[in-house]
């Protein structure tokens, strides 16, 4: 049995907290025509970890691949063109990429969907028909090639290689499924973000200032609503320029919270300079807004990933189960119409990334008999103060047979090595797959990785905390 689709998320490629960014030495500055040493290491770790006498898997980002908020985008570019020379060009290591968007690489799902868009009016649609509204999510459970969306940028980029070419890259946005009607087996990726109210935005304004009316329950609709916030604020300012480069520093508001009621009032001014609010007069708007915001600011407003007292808050517990019971399970609904006694006899796993607080557990979920195994791949970036354990990443393994294993890589802060997390319902017993990922994990290699990844973390703790508080 052999690894088919392995899952990694949030790398951050060209922001400097990203461990898979290379610094400078020394200084607070990025040098991304290196690779960084926890890259080069880590490429050395899947290396021994796919064995060239298998079939090579597919690699599945699973969103904030590229960091377009943070960085600038040829910065990014770069830093992912380091990851491609390292996995792809001196390794060979995969088959071909699946790039599932998140919040911060949104733009890539923007720019690829209106090609897409483009392109099938010129195929289909002569001059003078009715156009159809241009479409806001991809197709969750591709079987054919043609359901993946073509990614230009992805894949001219990399077909600059010689060896990439002919490199197979799809995009699909914001859930890539999986459905092997012969196991009864469902798995449902995403990155997370829509699980998070602070990225439904736009509809949670619409409900405060509106109260009869009420939030989206599909993924087009909240797709379709919130497309542009998520887009302009959370995917494209790192290219905005001077205004781009600060937009970072409200990322890092978000850590103090002494700067955090300033940071509302700022963005509460803008908000009412660019948009008219019905029956209130214009020089109450900034108020208003003020007040509506402060009223989201805790639920929605402060980011998971913020919150390090435990691997998932009870707000985002909630948001969870909410995302899987609602918009998810219509998406599955649509791909597997049956009723819910059928679908009650699949079993179900879901796996995300986003808050970068790392955890792998089982749960029930509504219409689902079994267990659900629920991973969280966690994050490559140091944006804390401090390193603690409740940061840091996982990598998810789906096999032939669609067997999902959870490998925790690092915790910061931790030197232990890598480990397959022992998440399985009472009836299940150890596979051979998990056997042979579990043997392969005992090499030295994965003990140097981990051991570079503290000491780059420390590095960048450091310069979190200079940037922050001063020198």
């Amino acid at each position: 049995m052999s690894i088919r689709y392995l899952i990694l998320s949030d790398l951050h490629l060209g922001e400097e907290d990203s461990l898979l960014t290379n610094l400078k030495p020394g200084v607070d500055e990025i040098d991304p025509l290196k690779p960084s040493p926890v890259l080069t290491k880590f490429a050395d770790c899947l290396e021994e970890l796919i064995s060239p006498e298998t079939k090579r898997p597919y690699l599945v980002v699973l969103g904030d691949g590229l960091e377009m908020a943070l960085a600038r985008f040829n910065q990014a570019a770069m830093a992912f063109e380091r990851l491609i020379e390292e996995f792809l060009v001196k390794r060979a290591l995969f088959q071909g990429l699946i790039y599932v968007p998140g919040n911060h690489d949104h733009h890539l799902w923007e720019t690829a969907r209106e090609i897409q868009y483009s392109d099938f009016l010129w195929r289909r649609k002569p001059p003078g028909s009715e156009l159809p509204e241009p479409w806001h999510i991809s197709n969750a459970f591709p079987s054919k090639e043609y359901h993946y969306v073509p990614s230009p940028f992805i894949a001219k980029f990399l077909s600059r290689f010689n060896s990439l070419d002919d490199f197979f890259v799809g995009m699909i946005y914001p859930v890539f499924g999986l459905i092997a009607e012969e196991e009864k087996k469902i798995i449902c990726l995403h990155h997370g973000h829509l699980m998070e109210g602070i990225y439904r935005l736009m509809s949670k304004l619409r409900v405060l200032l509106f109260p009869d009316e009420k939030e989206p329950k599909t993924l087009d609709q909240i797709e379709k609503e919130n497309f542009a916030w998520i887009d302009f604020f959370w995917s494209t300012m790192g290219r905005s320029g001077p205004a781009g480069e600060k937009i970072e520093s409200i990322y890092e508001c978000l850590l103090v919270p002494a700067t955090f009621k300033d940071l509302i009032k700022r963005f509460a001014m803008v908000l009412a300079k660019n948009l008219d609010i019905p029956l209130v007069p214009e020089r109450w708007e900034d108020d208003v807004f003020e007040r509506v915001l402060g009223k989201l600011t805790e639920k929605e407003f402060l980011p998971e990933r913020s919150k390090e007292e435990r691997s998932l808050s009870s707000d985002s517990e909630k948001e969870l189960r909410w995302f899987i019971e609602g918009p998810l399970f219509e998406e599955i609904k649509k791909a597997l119409p049956v009723d819910n006694d059928e679908l009650a006899q699949y079993k179900f796993d879901f796996v995300f990334g986003h808050t970068h607080k790392p955890f792998a557990r089982l749960d029930k979920f509504y219409p689902y008999r079994s267990w659900t195994k629920v991973f969280n791949t966690g994050g490559w970036v140091v944006d804390r103060l401090e390193l603690f354990p409740v940061y840091g990443a996982n990598m998810v393994l789906i096999s032939d047979a669609f067997e999902t294993l959870n490998i925790e890589l690092f915790r910061l802060g931790n030197l232990n090595k890598p480990k397959i997390s022992k998440v399985k319902s009472p009836e299940e017993g150890t596979s051979s797959f998990e056997k042979e990922i579990a043997k392969k994990l005992e090499r030295e290699v994965w003990q140097d990785f981990v051991e570079v990844v503290q000491a780059a973390a420390q590095v960048r703790a450091s310069h979190l905390r200079k940037r922050i508080f001063g020198s």
